[in-house]
């Protein structure tokens, strides 16, 4: 599989670890939700990995990080931003920072609309069914999808003051809903600010049979005029390709660039290591930003061969924009310009 050009355009400052790029913050290990495939509800109700960050500490990340002259990205996860002080920070220290802002969240509860157009910069949406009876056998809560499609239509269109915010929906999909997945992309198109793209993750964390792949693979024949979706980052060409000698050579260098900050301060070098979702891998973690200079924690990274030997849980959860990031510093490593 090709790699995607944009994920090209970092190869270079990934395999020189120039600084980072992008990455996240878990606000908050709560939420209002308790979903099938995810681990994190249930590490925050057992104290395995529970904490909320405070203003302070998150205001500090964000300072630091804005003084890097790489840093582009930003996003709020969780547990549920909304869940943490997220409107007084886009009211009285948003304006401090210029990186792009994303909050992922399953908005499942009302907000300030206006505040959020005026401080967010892209939401990504949890929504994994369109039924209510889906989304609850999903999500383990009573809420109705419509009412989050409806928050979603209201944020995706603008005021005198402000533009709307640029959304993408984020569905897991498992056997519980994967023949609901049609509806969800029918439903999607027929909004009247439609989302830039609808993101189907794939069992992540899970361990599924031919049967699924099967229907997995039809899905992405499903006529979507007016949404973007993800299939053609193809999940099971991910798993294939970490499961094979070539990918033995191929160091991860996903860390150099990105980071994933717990609830607790961690640090992470990617999401899926920090257990956004799914379960921790504590061995990953590089140092502490509530205790010491992100600066310093990037410096500790080094690009690691990861899928080696198969014995590491990357080969299992390593997903497509962080084994293609991969990929590009790979060849980047291999390519050097020379003047004139």
């Amino acid at each position: 599989m090709d790699i995607r050009d944009d994920i090209k355009f970092y190869g270079k400052l990934a395999q020189r670890k120039g600084g980072y790029v992008a990455g996240q913050i878990e606000v908050t290990s709560d939420c209002y939700q308790n979903c099938h495939a995810c681990d994190s509800w249930k590490a925050h109700k057992t104290g395995v990995a529970r904490g909320t960050l405070t203003m302070d500490d998150v205001v500090n990340i964000c300072r630091q990080l804005s003084e890097m002259p790489t840093f582009e990205h930003l996003s709020f996860t969780g547990g549920d931003p909304q869940k943490w002080f997220l409107e007084s920070f886009l009211l009285n220290h948003r304006d401090r920072f210029h990186f792009s802002l994303q909050v992922n969240t399953a908005l499942a509860v009302d907000g300030n609309w206006e505040l959020y157009r005026r401080g967010i910069n892209r939401l990504r949406v949890s929504l994994d069914g369109v039924t209510k009876a889906t989304y609850q056998k999903m999500r383990g809560v009573q809420t109705n999808p419509e009412d989050v499609l409806e928050r979603m239509e209201l944020l995706g269109r603008g005021s005198k003051n402000s533009e709307g915010i640029s959304i993408a929906t984020n569905t897991c999909v498992s056997d519980r809903n994967i023949d609901e997945v049609p509806l969800i992309i029918k439903r999607l198109n027929k909004m009247k600010n439609p989302p830039r793209k609808a993101m189907f993750l794939a069992v992540l964390g899970l361990e599924v049979g031919k049967d699924f792949w099967d229907k997995f693979a039809k899905l992405k024949e499903i006529s979507s005029p007016k949404v973007p979706t993800s299939f053609s980052e193809d999940v099971e060409w991910v798993r294939k390709f970490t499961k094979s000698e070539h990918a033995d050579s191929i160091p991860c260098y996903a860390g150099g660039i990105t980071f994933h900050i717990k609830c607790d301060g961690d640090v992470y070098p990617c999401c899926l290591t920090g257990g956004e979702a799914i379960a921790m891998h504590p061995e990953f973690v590089m140092g502490n930003a509530l205790s010491e200079p992100l600066s310093e924690i990037s410096k500790r990274y080094r690009p690691t061969f990861h899928y080696k030997g198969k014995k590491g849980p990357c080969v299992s959860i390593c997903q497509y924009k962080q084994l293609q990031l991969n990929r590009a510093a790979d060849e980047a490593s291999k390519t050097m310009m020379t003047m004139p």
